[in-house]
């Protein structure tokens, strides 16, 4: 999984920032066949009162070799809405990379 801490540009809304990042997962999926998950969350109950972003980009893939493909994508220089002729809506820190695996299982 990757994370990103974005804010949205001046005049944009969050959804355009969805309606954005749909299209570009649809052509991702439609030129590549990479289906990695994104997931958008905005701050709303609980954390900070005023963070620095507003809101935190994931990509999630099924598997590690899904993701690798998809990091691969994007530092290969492929862009999903290149052509779209969309607006910019939002900026983004560089991706932070998270690693999960299991450190402990109860035996049965």
């Amino acid at each position: 999984m990757t994370t990103q801490f974005c804010n949205l540009n001046a005049g944009a809304t969050s959804r355009a920032v969805f309606a954005r990042a749909r299209e570009a997962m649809a052509n991702v999926a439609r030129d590549s066949g990479n289906t990695t998950a994104m997931q958008m969350w905005f701050p709303g109950l609980g954390g900070e009162m005023d963070p620095d972003f507003d809101f935190v980009i994931a990509h999630v893939g099924t598997n590690v070799a899904e993701e690798m493909e998809r990091l691969d994508l994007i530092r290969d220089g492929y862009r999903g809405l290149a052509l779209s002729g969309r607006a910019q809506t939002h900026t983004c820190s560089r991706p932070s990379l998270w690693s999960t695996n299991r450190v402990y299982q109860a035996s049965n």
